[in-house]
C-alpha cells in the first residue's frame, strides 16, 4: 500500500491459500480505492505470502487465536492508522 486510502477492509484468514486470491481479486474489482489488511490467524499454509503478493498488508499471529482476537486486531490496526 502506498498512499493511505480513506477506508481499510480487513479480512480474517486461517489457512485460506486456496480461496484468498479470488477473494482479494473480487475485492479489488468491487472496491479499488480501499486498503486491504489480511489478519492471518496462525495459518500453516501460504495465506500470508499470497496476501502480500496480491498487495494486501498482512498482520500475522504465530498461532491461532480465534476470530474475536483477529477482529479486534483489525479494528486496532484501523484505529492506529486513522482510518
Amino acid at each position: 500500500m502506498s498512499e493511505q486510502a480513506d477506508t481499510v477492509v480487513f479480512i480474517p484468514a486461517l489457512n485460506e491459500e486456496e480461496s484468498l486470491p479470488g477473494v482479494l481479486d473480487e475485492l479489488r474489482a468491487e472496491l479499488p480505492d480501499v486498503d486491504v489488511l489480511v489478519v492471518d490467524d496462525g495459518s500453516r499454509d501460504r495465506t500470508a505470502e499470497l496476501a502480500r503478493a496480491a498487495g494486501a498488508e498482512v498482520l500475522s499471529f504465530p498461532e491461532n487465536r480465534g476470530l474475536p482476537v483477529v477482529v479486534a486486531a483489525g479494528y486496532e490496526f484501523a484505529a492506529r492508522k486513522h482510518y
